[in-house]
């Protein structure tokens, strides 16, 4: 457990602070302790909550499909997120200066 922890909690953390840190640079935020704050907490809060889902939905899968369905549901979501990662990239546009 320590090393899934290790490997999928500091990969996480890391990636937060990177998106919270280049949104600090955006110029409605930059000037606002606040907004960054706020920007900080809603991007750390939905990792949070979607954790939380997560296992609520494992165990209720597990539950009425069985295991087999509990890792077509990882399949599932992990390519989700390739989907959304796809999809963000092609939208971001970086800052400039």
């Amino acid at each position: 457990m320590t090393v899934t922890g290790f490997f999928i909690g500091g990969p996480s953390n890391m990636i937060s602070s990177a998106i919270s840190a280049d949104l600090g640079r955006q110029e409605l935020i930059q000037r606002s302790s606040e907004a960054l704050a706020t920007v900080t907490g809603i991007v750390d809060g939905s990792g949070s909550i979607g954790a939380a889902v997560g296992q609520y939905l494992v165990s209720l899968i597990r539950d009425k499909l069985g295991w087999m369905w509990v890792f077509y549901f990882f399949i599932l979501m992990d390519k989700g997120k390739n989907r959304s990662y796809e999809l963000l990239t092609s939208l971001w546009r970086p800052a400039t200066k």
